[in-house]
């Protein structure tokens, strides 16, 4: 594990699934961590009747961007004065797979986790004469409580573990991942 003593971490939602891994994998590092208290999960739908339609609803679609883009975009924002001052800093976005290559039935999830991708790369294009990096990791499906219990007949041993995505941003957090920035990461596991 890549050690980043003295390093500041703020991680929205590290109460469960990716982020409680996130919190995990990051304070093994000697960082300070925070945790921002937001839910950035996004459910593609709400009931049954929703994910048997095809069809792109407005409701639908603000739901995802509102829990999508909008904290991303409110947090990051509200770093950036400080980065800039420091002269240096990481931004890092935990997106889906969906968001690149989009699936039946997943529109509007499929739309957010696009804008969301495109949103971290504008704030990486922005900054990039500042030390300041901007990545997402776009991760397949993710081994975790939740996504177990939505599908409870799949075999689990094919997705991503959690684990295996807080270890690529820890690193993208590290001196060592300061030249990559803009880029939107797969990380499918054994489902490429």
């Amino acid at each position: 594990m890549e050690r980043l003593t003295g390093k500041n971490v703020l991680i929205t939602g590290a109460s469960s699934g990716i982020g409680q891994a996130r919190r995990e994998n990051w304070q093994a590092t000697s960082s300070h961590v925070s945790d921002a208290l937001t839910r950035s999960s996004t459910s593609w739908a709400d009931s049954p009747a929703e994910r048997a339609s095809p069809k792109l609803t407005t409701p639908r679609l603000k739901k995802c961007s509102t829990s999508t883009i909008a904290p991303h975009s409110f947090i990051a924002r509200a770093m950036l004065p400080q980065m800039r001052k420091q002269g240096s800093g990481r931004i890092m976005a935990v997106a889906s797979r969906q968001g690149v290559e989009p699936a039946p039935m997943l529109d509007a999830y499929s739309a957010s986790k696009a804008a969301l991708a495109s949103l971290i790369r504008t704030i990486a294009i922005e900054n990039k004469d500042r030390c300041i990096t901007a990545n997402t990791v776009l991760p397949g499906t993710m081994d975790t409580p939740a996504n177990r219990a939505a599908d409870a007949t799949a075999d689990a041993s094919q997705w991503v573990q959690p684990s295996q995505v807080a270890g690529l941003l820890v690193h993208l957090a590290s001196d060592a991942g300061a030249q990559i920035t803009g880029a939107a990461i797969p990380i499918y596991g054994k489902q490429v």
